[in-house]
């Protein structure tokens, strides 16, 4: 017998861990079986207590994971052993410590009897339950090497519509940054000068830079005391929103934010039908698609709408007729009708993928607007500020000059 180390997670996204005895991992899974939960992870108890130590030490880049997949595929059609694939890959990247320990355990699993599905799994921190529910359809199906190439495209797309996302928001945080810094540096470096030297040959501080003077002399009396509670708040809040209570509360509200929220519905959205259409493509039976995919989204209205949309399904209502019981405002129309006639010609996973293709292509857009629009405002507000510290500087020297004159 072997003791196992499982993960069990719930609708609500919350997570129980136990141990349990049993002869090999699937007798375990039959063993645990609990209502209302599902398995996340069933791992040897020896080799949860190495993970433990090195999870969170060993992880893969997104890039890594990509070109770690790129290479399983590409080896693996030129009909390379799956060890023998792994091992070169090792060697190539044998200098990456991450990279080696994780390959190196992979090769371990596969050569005592794993698939590869079950090693990866033991690696939830760098391959997700979707990555590892793939693989384990291509090894069900003999294409491992196309489902391999296929992730590996996902991640790519994945990759660079983030890069795209980072990009859209660089310019105006270095604007912000830039602006910060100016502020910073005329408030506490140049205002306090200014201040002593205008006292000092007995003329009257302008009203602009006895207010600017009051802030600075604030800032540097409590400017401390400001750093830490924006810290705790911050540090704070990190940790409530890991709270499932608290999480779904705010998450509709998340949703229903002014200029943000139908981009981040958008967004949700897209990655949803990535997963689900990429799911049914590769034969994962479609009821346990929608857990995967509610702890994916993150979001708790929608984690809460697939666990609705899977026990709808098992009372036997199609997709389209479960998307329609969550609302349009979750699921419009235009994606309900489009899985509607995709079902009757038995193409969902087709529809689904174009779809995400499409509102994609509708966050690139919105976020290039939404930029648009926010770069020239937050132009013409630090300007303003930063123009009436300016002001605050150079009014008590032109007063100088002028009685100099």
């Amino acid at each position: 017998m072997t003791k196992f180390v499982y993960t069990l997670i719930n609708k609500e996204g919350n997570q129980k861990k136990s141990n349990i005895d049993a002869i090999d991992r699937e007798e375990a899974a039959r063993q645990i079986r609990e209502e209302g939960w599902h398995i996340l992870s069933i791992i040897p108890a020896r080799q949860a207590y190495s993970l433990a130590l090195f999870r969170k030490k060993y992880k893969l880049s997104a890039t890594e994971r990509m070109d770690f997949t790129d290479h399983l595929s590409s080896m693996i059609r030129t009909g390379t052993p799956l060890v023998e694939a792994l091992s070169i890959y090792h060697d190539e990247e044998e200098n990456k410590e991450a990279i080696a320990f994780i390959v190196e355990d992979i090769i371990a699993n596969i050569r005592q009897g794993k698939k590869l599905s079950e090693s990866l799994e033991t690696f939830p921190e760098t391959f997700s339950p979707f990555y590892v529910a793939l693989v384990q359809a291509g090894e069900q199906t003999g294409n491992l090497d196309e489902t391999l190439g296929y992730l590996a495209n996902e991640l790519r797309r994945e990759y660079e519509f983030y890069a795209r996302i980072k990009s859209a928001l660089l310019y105006p945080s270095v604007v912000l940054s830039v602006a910060f810094a100016v502020m910073i540096l005329l408030i506490f470096l140049v205002i306090p000068k200014i201040t002593e030297l205008t006292k000092a040959l007995g003329g009257d501080l302008p009203l602009s830079t006895r207010i600017v003077s009051t802030v600075a002399g604030f800032l540097t009396s409590y400017g401390a005391l400001l750093i830490v509670l924006i810290i705790g708040s911050v540090v704070g809040l990190f940790f409530a929103l890991r709270n499932y209570t608290i999480r779904a509360k705010i998450d509709p509200y998340i949703l229903r934010l002014p200029l943000f929220g139908k981009l981040i519905k958008k967004f949700i959205l897209a990655r949803f039908l990535r997963i689900v259409g990429s799911s049914l493509k590769y034969g994962i039976p479609i009821s346990s698609t929608f857990t995967m995919v509610g702890n994916v989204v993150g979001n708790r209205v929608y984690r809460r709408a697939c666990d609705s949309i899977e026990k709808n399904l098992i009372k036997g209502m199609n997709v389209s007729q479960a998307l329609t019981r969550e609302g349009s405002d979750l699921f419009p129309k235009s994606v309900v009708r489009t899985v509607r006639g995709a079902e009757k010609t038995g193409t969902i996973d087709i529809a689904m993928l174009r779809l995400s293709t499409f509102y994609e292509g509708e966050v690139d857009r919105n976020l290039k607007r939404l930029t648009d629009l926010i770069e020239p405002a937050l132009v013409i507000s630090l300007g303003v500020i930063v123009g009436a510290i300016a002001i605050a500087v150079i009014a008590p020297i032109y007063q100088l000059t002028s009685k100099i004159r």
